[in-house]
């Protein structure tokens, strides 16, 4: 019993929950049984969470004799303490009890031992022997790799090695190179440290694509960002010493390694399962899997009852191991396997192919105070840096609460707001881009939630907004533009829609537990009327009859409520009418999507509010049910990022689909729908009416419409096959 409850407190420790995994272990250590061992991780719990004497006074309870690593963790918290002569005492006990009978030379704490000591010559400026210790650790925890020279290191990663502690001694290794460079100045350090960080983030990919599940994957990003931004920095500051040695396309490279990452991953894999050799049954069992556990998810969030909750917490933890399990089989597929750990990243001018005369790629990424923004063009790259990021995330919030007003009457309050973005953000694009009237933006921090097209594009009171002057779309990070131009597109002569309206009529009472009633959407009828296709209004508009008919159309429009929850992403949901009155059969919850296959559908909209916002990952985007769609393989979203005027996103959404009809890429059509709304009687025409519309993904037109000069090129083509065939005829008869 001990040991099973040690092993749950040690998975809530990994999970950062130390709170919870302290009160377990104050609750096993009185049955005597292991005890060195509980005071041993009572003490790292305490340390973790930045109580280091109390993590000391566990630490001093361990028998020294049977855990002389503990003498490792003594070290450590007395560094942490800023007490160099305790750490380096503590250290040279640890190096003084290692022995075949004690602690074997090759052993995690033996590594640990030189991590640790790393850590302590650092604090005495003593890098190039903290280099050498540190070299000794990735020895130690790589299993494999074995050169003591300190500038090299592993390449090549499976499954066999101390996987997050060789991390750890890798960036660590980094971070001592730059710091040395910044001392001497001397290139070789900064040389030295790029190969390092180049090799962490390789070993941080190959551990993100090892991990089961995608919420582990995710803990795992949003707690490693600072080895991708310290690579970013470093290439940049090495083009800066050489610009035309390409350190700049490698800084690009470099942080779309991070953009999306999981989502991609996810994405990709799918289409590996298709692979001959893989067995479809353990296919559809993983869907299912994921499908089950994305259910118990939801009832575990709505759930109150404690004894519910364990057993709905076992039976998630069971099908946690089927899922394991099912993975690793699939990885017995050698050409899965390999397909699955392959990396592979587009570089600017293998970009340049993919893009038109009028368009240009905008990928940002912040570093620190400095937002850097590379440029793709057909013709070219640029890379600049924007060093007022912290000026500018005030003015963004600011600018996104005007935006988020959209109550009729009251003025538009952002004026201020977008002339200081429109000097510190747009005008430096608009340098950048070269007059590129088409941009597809890859944001990032606060960015993910800005609508450019909103941001005045020109100095003034009463200027243009970007909308005025260029097309714009949004892409999740460059290697979406790639997949996606490789994607089959079905030519469509004519498009067919499948259209949802469930609170058309009236509004109604809904079956969960905080947002009880679904207020009525009087004209979400009219922004699905008259569409080609399939329409479900009022209690025909059912979550069933979604999930039944989804994959038949290549459109869907949804015009209804979705509530985005930016603490738990996992219960942000999709509201249905409430034909069961049950929260998992009425409403469509994120954690759903991913396990749906909308590898057929070319365009969801989302008219619903909010379903563009939800929880921020570092570089991973936001967890929002627009990226869930995208999990699911739909090729592109249009979405709201916020709760705004019901009548003018019905007026937007209708032009929309017309425009669609004629064929016009998605983020022209758009674009004119908002000019038009613009252009109209309306009364209320400020960006918080029009701006909450965006365009996520493939921009390619959805109809393939044929021209007057196609048809008179085909009228040629026949003509002259025909002329041909009769002069033949004739000079047979001739002969």
């Amino acid at each position: 019993m001990v040991n099973i409850e040690n092993n749950m407190a040690a998975a809530s420790y990994k999970m950062g929950q130390y709170q919870q995994a302290i009160a377990i272990y104050k609750t096993i250590y009185s049955q005597k049984v292991f005890t060195s061992q509980i005071f041993l991780n009572l003490g790292l719990a305490y340390k973790a969470m930045g109580n280091y004497q109390q993590a000391l006074n566990w630490f001093h309870q361990v028998n020294t004799t049977t855990l002389p690593r503990v003498f490792n963790e003594l070290a450590h918290t007395h560094l942490l303490l800023q007490h160099p002569d305790s750490t380096g005492y503590y250290l040279q006990r640890f190096a003084q009890s290692t022995s075949p009978n004690k602690a074997p030379a090759n052993s995690m704490y033996t590594g640990m031992y030189y991590l640790y000591r790393g850590d302590w010559l650092i604090y005495q400026q003593q890098y190039e022997a903290a280099l050498q210790s540190l070299q000794q650790a990735i020895i130690v925890f790589s299993g494999h790799f074995n050169d003591h020279n300190v500038r090299a290191n592993p390449v090549q990663f499976t499954g066999n090695f101390t996987s997050y502690r060789l991390f750890d001694a890798l960036f660590k290794k980094a971070a001592t190179f730059d710091t040395l460079y910044k001392a001497t100045h001397n290139e070789t350090y900064l040389q030295a440290a790029l190969q390092t960080y180049t090799s962490a983030i390789a070993l941080l990919r190959f551990i993100e694509k090892s991990y089961d599940t995608d919420e582990a994957k995710l803990f795992l990003k949003n707690n490693n960002q600072q080895v991708y931004q310290n690579a970013v920095t470093v290439c940049l500051q090495l083009h800066a010493l050489h610009p035309y040695k390409g350190y700049a396309q490698q800084a690009f490279v470099m942080a779309e390694r991070n953009k999306a990452s999981v989502m991609y991953s996810g994405i990709i894999q799918k289409g590996f399962r298709k692979l001959p050799g893989i067995d479809p049954a353990l296919v559809q069992q993983e869907r299912n899997i994921k499908y089950n556990l994305a259910r118990l998810s939801i009832r575990s969030d709505q759930t109150q009852d404690s004894a519910a909750l364990v057993s709905l917490a076992n039976e998630k933890a069971g099908y946690e191991i089927q899922l394991a399990q099912v993975q690793h089989a699939l990885e017995q597929n050698s050409l899965y396997y390999q397909l699955k750990y392959r990396e592979t990243y587009p570089r600017p001018d293998s970009l340049q192919q993919y893009l038109g005369r009028q368009q240009a790629v905008i990928s940002f990424y912040a570093t620190g105070n400095t937002l850097n923004v590379f440029v793709i063009t057909r013709s070219g790259f640029q890379q600049a840096g924007i060093d007022s990021f912290a000026s500018m995330q005030p003015a963004i919030t600011h600018w996104l609460t005007a935006l988020q007003n959209s109550e009729n009457g009251r003025r538009f309050k952002g004026a201020p707001w977008g002339q200081q973005l429109y000097r510190q953000l747009v005008k430096p694009l608009q340098a950048l881009t070269g007059g590129a009237t088409e941009w597809i933006i890859i944001p990032d921090n606060i960015l993910y939630y800005l609508p450019f097209e909103s941001l005045p594009a020109e100095a003034g009171a009463h200027s243009k907004t970007l909308l005025e002057t260029t097309e714009i779309s949004y892409q999740f990070s460059s290697r979406f533009i790639v997949a996606q131009a490789a994607r089959k597109q079905h030519a469509n002569t004519s498009l067919q829609t499948l259209a949802f309206a469930p609170f058309a009529q009236a509004g109604k009472r809904f079956p969960h537990p905080e947002y009880t009633f679904m207020q009525q959407l009087p004209a979400s009828a009219q922004e699905i009327a008259d569409l080609p296709g399939l329409s479900f209004t009022n209690q025909q508009a059912t979550k069933e009859q979604f999930l039944q008919r989804l994959q038949q159309y290549p459109v869907v429009h949804l015009a209804t409520h979705a509530i985005a929850d930016t603490g738990n992403s996992a219960a942000s949901f999709i509201a249905f009418y409430p034909q069961t009155q049950q929260p998992t059969q009425d409403a469509l919850y994120l954690e759903e999507l991913y396990g749906l296959n909308m590898e057929g559908t070319q365009l969801i909209i989302i008219s619903a509010c909010e379903t563009g916002h939800g929880q921020l990952v570092n570089s991973e985007g936001v967890l929002s049910l627009t990226r869930g769609f995208a999990y699911a393989g739909c090729a592109s979203m249009v979405n709201s990022l916020w709760k705004a005027d019901d009548e003018a996103t019905a007026a937007i959404l209708h032009q929309f689909h017309i425009y669609l009809q004629r064929g016009y890429t998605k983020s022209k059509a758009l674009r004119q729908a908002k000019l038009d709304y613009l252009h109209s009687n309306a009364l209320y025409k400020t960006p918080n009416y029009w701006a909450h519309l965006i365009l996520t993904g493939d921009n390619q037109p959805l109809v393939q419409v044929v021209t007057w000069y196609r048809w008179l090129l085909v009228i040629g083509a026949v003509v002259a096959v025909l002329l041909g065939i009769v002069y033949v005829k004739r000079r047979k008869k001739s002969t």
